[in-house]
C-alpha cells in the first residue's frame, strides 16, 4: 500500500512517541510519501517532558509548529495547523488545503486524548466519502490500551466501521479538547503505555507498506508485557501470482531418473540369509522394565 499523505492529529503523550519513527518509516520506504500535516492546538509545558518526548527549548510553543521542525528533513513538506480540529474544520480547512484530495490515499492519525475528537475525524471522511483512506487511532489508560484502524479502498469497506465495535466512539461522553491530561497526572507506566500505542501503530503502517497483513485492532497491555493483535489478518491487496509457483501439467518440468539396475545372484540371497540368521542367534534379549519414561 502506498499513502499519498500523512495527517497526525494530536502530538502529545503518544503523539511525540510516534511522529519521528512514523514519517522516516513513510519518507525513506519504497512506498514513500514525504508530505506530513501536523494539527494540535496545544502548548508544550514543562510537566509534560515527565512522558512526552522534545526539547526544554520548545517549552511554551505550539506543540504543532514543534513537532514540524522535529520532522523538517530534507526533501519533505511539513505543515503545522496550529489549532483543535472538529468536523467541518478537517473537511473545510484540512482536507480542501490538499490537491486532488479525493484521489489520494490518505493517512490519517487521530492521537488525541478524547473519543470526541475521533467521532469528528471518522465523520467527516465518511461524510465526504472519500475513496481511499487509513485512520489509525491508538488510545490508552495508565499502562493498557489498543489501536483501533478504519480503512477503506477504492470506497470500500476493508474494517469494520469503529462505532459497530467502539459505541463509544459513536455517543462520546467527552469534549474537544479533554481527555487524559486533565483527568490524571503522568505517571512512569503512562508512559509507557503511550510508547506502547506507538509501537502499535508503527507496526500496522509497516505491514500495510509492505504489503503484509495487518489488523483491525492491536491490543497492549504494559503490566503483562503483551502485545497482540485481535481479530482476523486483512490483506489490502491480493499479491501478483509468482511464475515459478504456477502449477505445471502433469508431468511438465520433472525428470525421473532412470532406477538403477540391480543384479543379485541366488548364491548371494542365499548366503546373506545363512548369515543373518547365525548373527541372530548370539544376540541376547535385553530385560524388559516396566517403568514410565521421564521423557515424552
Amino acid at each position: 500500500m502506498q499513502f499519498d499523505q500523512l495527517i497526525i492529529i494530536g502530538v502529545g503523550g503518544t503523539g511525540t512517541h510516534l511522529l519521528e519513527p512514523l514519517v522516516r518509516l513513510l519518507g525513506y520506504h519504497k512506498n514513500q510519501t514525504k508530505n506530513v500535516m501536523i494539527i494540535d492546538g496545544d502548548k508544550y509545558e514543562e510537566k509534560n517532558r515527565i512522558r512526552q518526548l522534545f526539547s526544554k527549548s520548545y517549552v511554551g510553543k505550539n506543540k504543532a509548529e514543534a513537532s514540524a521542525e522535529r520532522v523538517a528533513f530534507e526533501g519533505f513538506t511539513v505543515t503545522p495547523v496550529q489549532g483543535y480540529i472538529n468536523k467541518i474544520d478537517f473537511c473545510d480547512v484540512i482536507l480542501d488545503s490538499i490537491p486532488d484530495v479525493a484521489k489520494k490515499n490518505l493517512l490519517v492519525i487521530t492521537s488525541v486524548d478524547n473519543h470526541a475528537t475521533r467521532k469528528d475525524i471518522i465523520t467527516a471522511l465518511d461524510d465526504r466519502n472519500q475513496q481511499n483512506f487509513v485512520l489509525i487511532s491508538p488510545g490508552n489508560d495508565f499502562d493498557m490500551g489498543q489501536v483501533i484502524v478504519y480503512a477503506k479502498k477504492d470506497g470500500k469497506n476493508l474494517t469494520c466501521h469503529p462505532f459497530e465495535n467502539f459505541p463509544d466512539l459513536k455517543e462520546p461522553k467527552d469534549r474537544i479538547p479533554g481527555g487524559c491530561a486533565e483527568q490524571a497526572p503522568s505517571t512512569p507506566q503512562l508512559i509507557t503505555a503511550n510508547a506502547s500505542a506507538a509501537l502499535g501503530c508503527l507496526l500496522i503502517v509497516s505491514a500495510m507498506l509492505e504489503g503484509n497483513p495487518w489488523y483491525d485492532q492491536v491490543h497492549f497491555d504494559c503490566k503483562k508485557m503483551k502485545l497482540v493483535p485481535n481479530g482476523d489478518p486483512i490483506l489490502s491487496e491480493v499479491p501478483a501470482p509468482d511464475p515459478a509457483l504456477a502449477p505445471m501439467a502433469a508431468g511438465e518440468g520433472i525428470e525421473v531418473p532412470p532406477k538403477p539396475e540391480t543384479v543379485v545372484s541366488t548364491q548371494e540371497t542365499v548366503e546373506t540369509v545363512e548369515m543373518v540368521i547365525e548373527a541372530k542367534k548370539d544376540v541376547a534379549v535385553p530385560e524388559v522394565r516396566q517403568e514410565a519414561s521421564a521423557t515424552n
